[in-house]
């Protein structure tokens, strides 16, 4: 993965760091990014479909977004979600909803309006397992 990045990385790119998405969003209303890191955030909304077609809106026409988010334990290929309850993942933590498949992430950004989801890895990280990958506008 670090090279997958690396490769990614190797062009010049404006660096924008966004503690406040909303606020950020609504400032860029008209701004494209060739880039977009999405890292431990779609698991965590209650609405990752809408997320996906708010981050594609905001990508240049050969964008893409780095997605890393919880995973599944298991094949890749099932198209289901898995929905968590409170507690499931983190003790005292409400806001992990969500576990995806390849699958799943595939047919959430072609419903978003991109091109698919590329599997990059799907490791197990501190018992839990993730799932990177890459969404094109494409």
């Amino acid at each position: 993965m670090r090279e997958y990045v690396s490769t990614l990385l190797s062009e010049e790119y404006d660096v924008v760091e966004v503690a406040d998405a909303a606020a950020a969003m609504r400032a860029a209303r008209d701004e494209r990014f060739d880039l977009v890191f999405c890292c431990g955030i779609l698991h965590r909304v209650e609405a990752p479909l809408t997320l996906l077609r708010v981050l594609g809106e905001r990508l240049a026409p050969a964008g893409r977004i780095i997605l890393e988010t919880y995973g599944v334990r298991g094949g890749q290929d099932d198209p289901c979600v898995l929905v968590h309850e409170h507690g499931d993942v983190y003790a005292r933590d409400d806001a992990v909803y969500w576990g995806f498949g390849r699958s799943s992430l595939d047919r959430l950004a072609r419903l978003a309006g991109l091109r698919g989801f590329e599997l990059v890895d799907a490791p197990e990280i501190a018992g839990h397992p993730r799932i990177i990958g890459v969404l094109d506008k494409g």
